[in-house]
């Protein structure tokens, strides 16, 4: 059976990949490496930046913390 990916694990891949560009630049253009990747700006910045983390690690956290009672 071969395997099928989610849209979701495909978006993340494509943010992860630029994510890792813009770590390699010295000053981060997020407009830019949005529209090459096909991504929002303010996500990429966001995610760039620290402020939002993906949805899979967000549940993660969520189910730890539930059941660490």
């Amino acid at each position: 059976m071969a395997y099928v990916f989610d849209l979701s694990e495909l978006y993340e891949r494509r943010i992860e990949k630029a994510l890792d560009l813009l770590n390699r630049e010295l000053v981060p253009n997020y407009k830019a490496m949005a529209a090459r990747a096909g991504l929002g700006r303010t996500t990429l910045s966001r995610r760039f930046r620290g402020i939002t983390i993906s949805r899979a690690e967000s549940n993660l956290e969520i189910r730890q913390c539930l059941t660490n009672v």
